[in-house]
């Protein structure tokens, strides 16, 4: 054999090797065994080093593996971060639940030193006789007692409605334009031309003893981004005037199924206990009937030279005041089983029930 042919020989088996090499890297490479596929193909440009193909190809799978590592390290950030907000999320509801448990908690003695409050006021109520209105140092005295018991309790109710109703029941808590969509709607309710839904306002605003312009006046101040809180600081003729309206809005609300409450509550605040939107409506709904009630004593102390106006009045109001003794009572015995896991969140509904309409409101 001559150096000539020894050369060619050599040249075919290097080449041959070379090639045969780079293919079984290509096989691992399609069998995205990329590690070893680089291993083969570094081998193989050491047989043929100056080959494109092989250069080629140990840059792309250099350039998968680089994808490679940044994927898996890609995926351990995604699940370290969903594992992370999940712990968060946990801590939230945990969160929440305590919150919602303390405030219902809170509310139980609250109501039930409110129960005791209603009933110092109904005993001074039966104490009234016209021959008290005869006696002005007596009457001024008693006018002054029950004066300061329903100022107390107004006080008092004052931040549960601030807290719940307004928050839960009036859509406080809920995006603004979740809660001016619903306004909207009510207003569209006030300023209909439709003589069925014109009639039925009118009716269901006499009833409940509402003025249209006061219910005007909440829906343009809530699209004005006015705080519904604002509402409460009003004197007492107009504070009773507004809590009127704002139940009767908030009563519209439930009647007309406007807003799934614990639906959209439930997405803003996880892991409170499904019945306590329900809970803390009602029990911010109840006091807010019981400051309105309250408010109309201050109107009755205004009549002092009208004894038979008075008493009629008086009697009046102990009638009111038994009913909102009642309603307390009830609210208190549910919320004392929620808490025992004892009742559904349907039962502080049937201590008022659904709906303060006499009928059920209008299509448009």
């Amino acid at each position: 054999m001559t150096q000539s042919d020894y050369n060619a020989a050599y040249g075919n088996f290097i080449n041959e090797t070379g090639n045969k090499i780079n293919e079984e890297g290509v096989d691992l490479f399609n069998k995205k065994n990329y590690t070893k596929a680089l291993r083969y193909f570094i081998k193989a440009q050491k047989y043929l080093p100056d080959n494109a193909v092989i250069k080629q190809n140990i840059a792309n799978t250099k350039q998968r593996i680089e994808y490679e590592k940044t994927a898996k390290e890609r995926i351990a950030y995604e699940e370290a971060l969903r594992k992370y907000n999940e712990q968060k999320q946990k801590e939230l509801e945990r969160y929440n639940r305590d919150i919602a448990e303390k405030e219902i908690s809170a509310a139980i003695d609250e109501i039930a030193k409110t129960k005791k409050q209603i009933g110092f006021i109904q005993l001074q109520l039966r104490n009234y006789s016209k021959e008290l209105n005869n006696n002005r140092s007596e009457f001024e005295k008693w006018g002054a007692t029950v004066d300061e018991a329903y100022q107390n309790t107004i006080s008092n109710s004052k931040e549960y409605i601030a807290q719940m109703f307004i928050k839960y029941g009036l859509l406080k808590a809920l995006d603004p334009e979740n809660k001016k969509t619903a306004y909207n709607f009510f207003s569209k309710y006030l300023h209909s031309s439709n003589p069925k839904v014109q009639q039925w306002i009118i009716k269901e605003c006499n009833a409940n003893n509402v003025n249209i312009k006061v219910l005007e006046g909440i829906v343009n101040g809530v699209n004005a981004d006015k705080d519904i809180a604002d509402f409460l600081t009003s004197n007492k003729p107009q504070l009773q005037q507004n809590l009127n309206a704002l139940l009767f809005i908030n009563g519209f609300f439930e009647s007309a199924e406007l807003v799934n409450y614990d639906g959209l509550l439930g997405k803003k605040f996880p892991g409170v206990p499904g019945d306590y939107f329900e809970q803390a409506k009602m029990i911010g709904e109840t006091y807010s009937d019981l400051a309105a009630q309250c408010l109309s004593w201050y109107s009755i102390n205004r009549l002092s030279d009208r004894n038979n106006e008075i008493a009629e009045k008086v009697q009046m109001l102990s009638a009111n005041m038994k009913f909102q003794e009642q309603k307390m009572e009830c609210l208190h015995t549910c919320l004392e089983s929620s808490v025992k896991g004892k009742t559904s969140k349907y039962c502080v509904s049937s201590c008022t029930g659904k709906t303060r309409f006499s009928s059920p409101v209008p299509a448009l």
